[in-house]
């Protein structure tokens, strides 16, 4: 049969059309998953950085800062992958846009919440945020930088000069007229005057509501005992390490310490209270013990 001259022109035309016509290409990924960041939220401190990645995708992924550009920088940007640091304490929000071959643009956003550095009480060791110390109550220290202004160097004596014996105004902050019954061992008994400060007053309602009793204080070395505390109480740090014979402090929020000699303690306390009265008797009442275990009792002064 003999073909129609037409029709073959018509097939050659649509095949070379076919042929010249532009690959559109698809804007599927080879996963069989759809593209997704590896966090939705995300937290970091100030100087610290964490790592955010784009899942399920062959794409390369602009990174940058939607908000927030004063709380987080962007670093080591990669095809899938980029680096958070935390500048400042806030909220910043940090997008990956991957765009596809038909110029389609697809954002993927995430929320980053930057939180204050943590320091490290170098009193008891806590790790803090906040500008005093969340267990013993210290404050943060300041730190030395460059800009410290350089003092002279006082010239050295002749005589040396003795230091000053501790004294209660230096010592200590003010007594309050509270007091505390305090039998040690069951065969001494003292008055224990209160100082006036927030870590006294939650001792003495720690007495009062009977959560504070009784303890088996041992030997710190040979100046101190100690008991530990099933519940932390305020604290409220002393500017002077100085303790004297008699006196009762905290170490962090949970040591209750008895102070046997008057000594620079270790730390900064939180000053309880004192004992006011019979204390050259003090020695004998601790040295009526077994195994080296003091038993203490307080009860409110009736």
């Amino acid at each position: 049969m003999k073909r129609d001259p037409y029709i073959s022109i018509l097939l050659c035309l649509t095949l070379l059309m076919s042929l010249s016509s532009p690959v559109v290409a698809s804007d599927r990924d080879s996963s069989a998953a759809s593209p997704a960041l590896s966090k939705k939220t995300m937290t970091v401190r100030v100087g610290s950085s964490k790592v955010l990645t784009m899942k399920n995708t062959s794409y390369k992924v602009t990174w940058s800062i939607k908000s927030g550009k004063s709380y987080v920088k962007l670093t080591n940007k990669k095809k899938k992958k980029v680096t958070v640091v935390g500048k400042a304490k806030g909220t910043a929000v940090v997008k990956g846009v991957i765009k596809y071959p038909s110029g389609t643009k697809k954002t993927y956003t995430c929320k980053v919440k930057v939180k204050a550095e943590q320091w490290e009480c170098p009193i008891c060791g806590f790790m803090n945020t906040s500008h005093y110390c969340s267990n013993c109550g210290y404050e943060r220290p300041t730190d030395d930088g460059d800009d410290t202004e350089a003092t002279a160097t006082p010239a050295a004596s002749a005589t040396p000069t003795a230091t000053p014996a501790p004294t209660a105004d230096t010592m200590a902050e003010a007594l309050s007229n509270r007091v505390i019954v305090m039998q040690i061992n069951s065969i001494f008994y003292y008055s224990l005057q209160l100082y006036a400060n927030a870590g006294a007053t939650a001792f003495y309602n720690g007495v009062s509501n009977g959560t504070i009793k009784s303890f088996n204080m041992g030997p710190v070395g040979e100046e101190e005992k100690i008991a530990y505390l099933t519940t932390g109480l305020t604290t409220y740090v002393s500017s002077s390490r100085y303790v004297e014979k008699g006196d009762v402090f905290l170490y962090g929020s949970y040591g209750l310490k008895l102070a046997t000699t008057t000594h620079e303690t270790g730390a900064y306390p939180t000053r309880i209270g004192r004992i006011n009265q019979n204390l050259d008797t003090l020695d004998r009442a601790l040295s009526q013990n077994v195994d080296g275990k003091t038993i203490v009792e307080f009860k409110l002064y009736v």
